[in-house]
């Protein structure tokens, strides 16, 4: 019945993925299916559980001797109770590790949430990835996304428009470099040229996307093909080639051929959101065009419905440019938060189930207990015992079994705090703040599961206890 209702669960949470799935550039299909293999492993998942969950109660079952069976009032006895006590203590201490795993997650996700990219993620875009074909070159290439700046820019509800070779983190090539040398560092024949990351950008590429130019200026129409050749580097890269981090003014050897550095940007995430800054080169499109290219609108509204006008006018005026894909920069956000949205979202989930299943267990656990012992809760109030008394009793057991479990999942937690490293951003493993909520929050699971069966033990009947003995 179990595995009958998984399936059905399952069937609907993938029906409902799709909803779930960041707007992507690029439609990808990630193969999720309940094929004859899904169906054959939760068979035969289902039945092992069975096995090995049921094995050890009905070998002692089949054991059980008569005589001590009827001392005992019918069945039970020390080793069942030891044997149900570790269970609840592992299950509350994994419900512990997987709370602690989620805080951990959640907290990460807010840190890189809040993180700076370098450029303004929260300005009105519409992205188009494009490509000329192979019948353009050079100057030709630049002509044609030039012509689109200008006419997108002048679509009702545009406020600027821009180029660039490829979208921040937008997977498509982010690794790739261009060997620039620093003739004013005096360094050895072998360290000269360095494979530094770079990204062709067209006019007013800063302002649309909101990243800051920290000195010196942005590119101009001067830097055009056949002028003086110009770059602007990033912050990081000034303060590691640079003396004193002044970049401004000084010549590179940018693929062989000289160029001045006219401007230093902020430091921005070019593959991911995680990494560190890094040094990066800008160089202006038309110096350096390509054939691929994102054209981007900013909005003076919601964006959306700038896509549609983007490519009709791209149909309009550069038909020998296909428009391979788009996407705004709320939904390309979506989707490089995508990973660690769902490393925090499925922790999440998977802490309510483990705390569930813990609450359960000792729900049930405490529950039976009460039940035994509910003629020994009769004599106590009957030899005066309050009915306080009673409930301390069964919340201690509980809460001392809450506590075993928490010192266990504390353990847990630091244990695996290797593996969770590498999954987090900005909070460490062993967080003091986010370890002390979660073993709070199993502590208040385990007394909210132990209130119904300790009021029951409240309800036990002294007379008829004591005439029953």
């Amino acid at each position: 019945a179990g595995a009958g209702a998984g399936l059905v669960l399952a069937r609907w949470a993938l029906n409902a993925l799709p909803a779930l799935l960041p707007v992507s550039a690029f439609q990808l299909d990630y193969g999720f299916r309940l094929d004859a293999r899904a169906y054959s492993y939760t068979l035969l998942a289902t039945l092992g559980t069975v096995v090995l969950s049921g094995l050890a109660p009905a070998l002692r079952a089949s054991r059980a001797e008569v005589a001590p069976a009827l001392r005992d009032g019918g069945g039970g006895g020390r080793q069942r109770s030891v044997s149900r006590t570790v269970m609840v203590v592992a299950q509350i201490g994994l419900a512990v590790v997987l709370l602690n795993a989620a805080g951990l997650l959640l907290r990460s996700f807010q840190r890189t949430r809040s993180e700076s990219p370098g450029f303004d993620a929260a300005r009105n875009l519409a992205c188009l990835f494009m490509h000329t074909g192979r019948q353009a070159k050079g100057d030709q290439v630049t002509a044609v996304y030039e012509r689109l700046r200008r006419e997108a820019a002048a679509l009702p509800g545009v406020r600027r428009a821009t180029y660039c070779r490829r979208l921040p983190m937008s997977g498509s090539g982010g690794g790739a470099t261009v060997k620039v040398e620093f003739p004013s560092l005096k360094l050895p024949e072998d360290q000269r040229r360095v494979g530094i990351r770079y990204n062709e950008v067209g006019p007013e590429y800063f302002a649309v996307l909101g990243t800051r130019i920290l000195e010196g200026r942005a590119f101009s129409g001067e830097d055009r093909a056949g002028g003086a050749r110009a770059v602007i580097v990033s912050a990081a890269l000034a303060q590691r080639y640079f003396p004193g981090g002044v970049a401004v003014g000084q010549r590179v050897l940018v693929g062989g051929r000289e160029a001045a550095v006219v401007g230093v940007a902020e430091n921005a995430r070019f593959n991911s959101i995680h990494e560190e800054p890094q040094p990066f080169v800008y160089i202006p499109f038309a110096q350096m065009p390509s054939g691929e290219a994102t054209l981007m609108l900013e909005s003076l509204r919601e964006p959306g419905p700038l896509v549609g006008l983007a490519k009709k006018l791209v149909q309009r005026e550069a038909p020998e440019a296909v428009v391979m894909s788009s996407v705004t920069l709320a939904d390309h956000m979506k989707e490089v938060l995508f990973e660690d949205w769902v490393q925090a979202v499925l922790s999440s989930w998977l802490a309510g189930l483990g705390v569930a299943l813990a609450a359960a267990g000792l729900f049930a656990t405490v529950s039976y207990a009460v039940g035994r012992r509910m003629r020994e809760f009769g004599v106590r109030m009957a030899l005066g015992a309050r009915r306080a008394d009673v409930f301390g009793l069964v919340l201690k057991q509980s809460l001392w079994m809450a506590g075993a479990g928490i010192v266990l999942g504390l353990a847990g937690t630091l244990a695996a705090s290797r593996v969770l490293r590498g999954m987090l951003y900005g909070v460490e493993p062993d967080d003091a703040l986010t370890l002390a909520c979660g073993a709070a929050a199993a502590a208040a699971v385990a007394v909210a599961a132990s209130l119904a069966p300790a009021f029951q033990a409240t309800r036990a009947d002294a007379a008829e206890c004591l005439r029953a003995e």
